[in-house]
């Protein structure tokens, strides 16, 4: 189940004043609902026995039972923020899935422009994900761009280890064999006498 933001801020405002609520608010409700009895047995023994009749048991037990509401109450807290990692984690990869497969299906219907456009959403991925740099190198190609498709090649060469697309990244060599448009380089040697 995907949570948006505000979903996850009312989770962790739940999870603050009733631990394990903020979980099954996120749609974990049996590990939520877990937490909360197990916090409510430790607190309101911690309550019993600090509170109510502290002379009738003793005090290790009152240390024990105060001991075990707070590591619950914690634990809860802990708990909330890796569920809430693993959602946004797995909300990335959708999308990113997402992406790729439209660009993809944009591709192969022709149209460059919309699937650069869609493919631009995961920009940030480009320096470090091969596939995505791959389908950019793709669709930057298409675009009929090629002073972009050679960065684009050689950041797929780069990123390439494996060598997975070497005929592709090979097929592409001469978008950035040739040089690249910016300033000449300076000359060397001596000036002309004048």
């Amino acid at each position: 189940m995907m949570a948006c933001e505000r979903q996850v801020n009312l989770a962790r405002v739940i999870n603050l004043a009733a631990p394990g609520g903020g979980l099954i608010v996120l749609g974990q409700t049996w590990t939520g609902a877990v937490i909360a009895v197990l916090f409510a047995l430790c607190a309101n023994l911690a309550v019993a026995t600090s509170l109510i009749i502290p002379d009738d048991v003793p005090r290790w037990l009152a240390g024990l039972a105060v001991g075990l509401a707070a590591g619950v109450y914690v634990g809860a807290q802990i708990r909330l923020f890796w569920t809430v990692r693993s959602l946004r984690r797995a909300r990335a990869a959708t999308a990113r899935h997402d992406a790729l497969r439209d660009a993809l299906l944009l591709m192969r219907q022709g149209r460059f422009d919309p699937a650069r456009e869609r493919i631009s959403g995961l920009s940030h991925l480009m320096e470090t994900d091969l596939l995505v740099a791959y389908r950019y190198a793709q669709v930057i190609t298409g675009c009929d761009d090629p002073t972009g498709a050679g960065r684009a090649w050689l950041r797929v060469r780069g990123l390439d280890r494996h060598k997975i697309y070497r005929q592709d990244i090979e097929a592409h060599r001469h978008l950035w064999d040739r040089p690249l448009p910016g300033p000449e380089p300076a000359q060397t040697g001596k000036p002309d006498p004048i």
